[in-house]
């Protein structure tokens, strides 16, 4: 009678774990579930939302951009974007880099078998800029160049 019993509690144990189990599985699947749906539902809002945004920003652009004809001939393109002040640019713009050295350039005034070049930045933020002979590529002359008020120190260096 012991061993019967002993199996019947064993065969309770067994019956209880693969319901348990069971349960928990199926919990586990409509969790994923859920989170997928979610998930889903989420990543359809961000679109729309993305979409809605990228046609608006389209519009705005599109409304916003103006060609001022004069004599038959386009003198400016203007582009404002929200938020930000438009500006006519009659050249392409330049860099800080290529300004300074259109400063120097001005300044030294012989082009022949030179080359400018930017060799970095003081502690001031003035943009050091070399002159080199394009044959050798010895050192002519150093400026420090301040693009803020436009002015240079020149080191020649004979």
């Amino acid at each position: 009678m012991k061993k019967s019993i002993y199996i019947g509690v064993g065969v309770l144990i067994v019956i209880l774990l693969i319901v348990i189990g069971i349960f928990a599985f199926q919990k586990n699947e409509t969790e994923k579930k859920n989170s997928m749906q979610n998930m889903t539902i989420l990543n359809e809002t961000q679109n729309e939302q993305k979409e809605e945004t990228n046609t608006e920003q389209n519009e705005i652009m599109e409304n916003e951009i103006t060609n001022t004809i004069q004599n038959g001939e386009v003198t400016s393109n203007e582009i404002a974007e929200p938020g930000t002040s438009s500006e006519t640019l009659e050249e392409s713009p330049k860099t800080a880099e290529e300004k300074a050295i259109e400063l120097v350039k001005k300044d030294w005034k012989e082009q022949n078998n030179v080359q400018f070049s930017i060799d970095g930045m003081d502690e001031n933020g003035n943009y050091i800029v070399a002159v080199r002979n394009s044959q050798t590529t010895e050192a002519l002359a150093f400026y420090r160049v301040n693009l803020g008020n436009q002015t240079f120190t020149k080191k020649e260096m004979n």
